[in-house]
């Protein structure tokens, strides 16, 4: 009951057999975590679930909503913008959405300037905002990992079309940085559940992989006789 602050990140067809069929069934599932008097941010959508979204704002008595600024609408005080340019979009996303969960606590809590706002959204950010979104780290999701002897992998857990897109994408940016003439592309490939594994994989066309490895979720005989009931 007690939501203070709300933010939902970009909505994609995941986890229908959960959520529902279409992006409007699952905008109304992600947009029950609002609560009464909950301040909400969301990142931009599409127009189904903005509508979706403001109706359900209505309807659970939330206090604010706002969608969080594109990075290029802030003010940058005395620091330097990031260059989002060499990752991904998503990124982007991320940092403007914490930033407006953080500073919305902050001042709530008076520990933020107001003069920083322009109505519930923070509009100028200084280094504390960036120093703190260079610390976070999600294990998993556009992760580069030095494995030595030449080696270096590249991790994101995508399980959506669209989210594999973006993978795809994130994943070219950095073979054009890390340019090798000889470079050897592996791709290894993983999925569970019901998902899509050819709509999914169609997403990775543009990329030249020299050999793909598909992986299984059985981690060994054990563990298969141990799920199946088997000795």
């Amino acid at each position: 009951k007690n939501t203070e602050i709300v933010g939902i990140t970009a909505l994609q067809l995941e986890h229908t057999q959960l959520l529902g069929n279409t992006l409007e069934e699952i905008a109304w599932q992600k947009a029950g975590i609002i609560k009464e008097n909950s301040r909400v941010f969301y990142m931009p959508q599409p127009s189904e679930c903005i509508a979706v979204i403001k109706e359900r704002f209505r309807e659970l008595k939330g206090k604010s909503l706002s969608q969080a600024p594109a990075v290029t609408d802030y003010k940058w005080i005395d620091c330097v913008e990031p260059d989002f340019t060499a990752s991904s979009e998503v990124k982007a996303l991320n940092f403007s959405l914490s930033t407006q969960l953080s500073a919305c606590w902050l001042k709530s809590r008076k520990l933020i300037s107001e003069d920083f706002f322009v109505g519930d959204a923070m509009m100028a950010v200084d280094n504390k905002f960036i120093n703190a979104f260079k610390k976070c780290q999600f294990n998993g999701r556009f992760e580069v990992i030095d494995g030595g002897n030449d080696i270096t992998y590249f991790l994101d857990g995508a399980h959506t079309k669209d989210s594999m897109q973006i993978c795809a994408d994130w994943f070219s940016k950095q073979l054009k940085i890390n340019k090798a003439a000889d470079c050897i592309n592996i791709l290894i490939f993983n999925v569970t559940g019901d998902r899509d594994s050819e709509l999914i994989m169609k997403q990775l066309h543009s990329i030249r992989f020299d050999y793909v490895c598909f992986t299984t979720n059985i981690l060994n005989n054990d563990v298969y006789n141990e799920q199946s009931g088997e000795l």
